[in-house]
């Protein structure tokens, strides 16, 4: 997934108090497991700590 994050494309998001989101779109050559069959948009979210510290990545 790495050599498919679209560097130009990301967005950072105020989630909870200490909390931000960053949202990175993946291109769309890069086919998941559980969507090969369709054509949805892929998006690599992290929730990131005040302190810089990744909480969660999905």
């Amino acid at each position: 997934m790495k050599e498919n994050l679209d560097e130009n494309d990301i967005d950072l998001e105020k989630y909870r108090v200490s909390e931000q989101l960053i949202v990175v779109s993946i291109a769309k050559g890069f086919i998941s497991a559980n969507n090969k069959d369709k054509s949805p948009a892929n998006y690599l979210v992290v929730v990131l700590e005040a302190d810089g510290t990744i909480h969660k990545a999905t």
